[in-house]
């Protein structure tokens, strides 16, 4: 009972925090030139931008894509889970422990879901941190999966963050200004070069990770004209990719 009033209360949270921010997405048109291609992908940011993320993605991709996380089995999954289902996603369970058995095959699972079409949202600090430092789950299945990698962070001028929680979760206020930062999209399997070790395409993720929140939160501290080319450039591309789809 707890575990569905948690999730009912985060999903609803999730609403409102998507309808009451001014959501400024940028770079994310590298994601649908690779979409287009049909190559699989896996989407990777900070614990911390959960909210933000999973709710921009479905908004910007969730009526042309099916996407899947992965939680742990404990209660803070679980709640996640809910909000996840409640929109759509598919959720697979990692279980508790790392090391076991149920945490690898539900790795495989994943990454054979991704094969077959599935967006990935992975949180490469997760599930318990250290906060911004890259785990190695996410390189690991890129490159046995052959997806792209997208990263993916979010700030704002007006937030919370919740100090207490080892990943600082941030929360939009009301009105408040919100940068998403697309990319650069990250090849496992580049072409004219020999592919990154495990260890190398960690340390691009991390780069692009933190390189993403430098540039996003310059954007959320640019000059009000620049911020509505940005808006209005986006219109345009997201109406143009409407009249394509109809």
């Amino acid at each position: 009972m707890w575990t569905f009033l948690a999730g009912e209360f985060l999903t609803l949270a999730n609403k409102v925090v998507m309808r009451w921010i001014r959501l400024i997405p940028v770079g994310y048109a590298e994601i649908f030139k690779v979409k287009k291609q049909g190559r699989p992908m896996i989407f990777v940011g900070w614990h911390g931008h959960n909210l933000v993320n999973l709710g921009v993605y479905l908004r910007m991709f969730g009526q042309d894509s099916q996407a899947v996380i992965m939680v742990r089995n404990d209660f803070g999954g679980r709640v996640l889970a809910h909000l996840a289902r409640r929109s759509k996603i598919r959720v697979v369970f990692l279980g508790k422990d790392p090391n076991s058995f149920r945490w690898a095959r539900g790795v495989v699972e994943v990454i054979d879901l991704v094969k077959n079409g599935y967006d990935a949202l992975l949180a490469v600090d997760g599930p318990e941190g250290p906060a911004y430092q890259v785990r190695p789950g996410a390189a690991l299945m890129a490159k046995r999966s052959g997806a792209v990698l997208a990263s993916m962070v979010a700030t704002s001028n007006r937030r919370i963050n919740l100090v207490k929680r080892w990943d600082k979760h941030m929360i939009p206020l009301p009105g408040a200004r919100t940068v998403v930062h697309f990319g650069p999209i990250i090849d496992p399997l580049e072409q004219h070069s020999l592919p990154p070790t495990l260890d190398e395409l960690r340390e691009k993720i991390a780069e692009a990770l933190l390189t993403g929140m430098h540039q996003a939160d310059e954007l959320c501290l640019d000059s009000e004209s620049s911020i509505t080319e940005l808006i209005e450039k986006g219109h345009n591309e997201r109406q143009y990719r409407a009249n394509q789809r109809t």
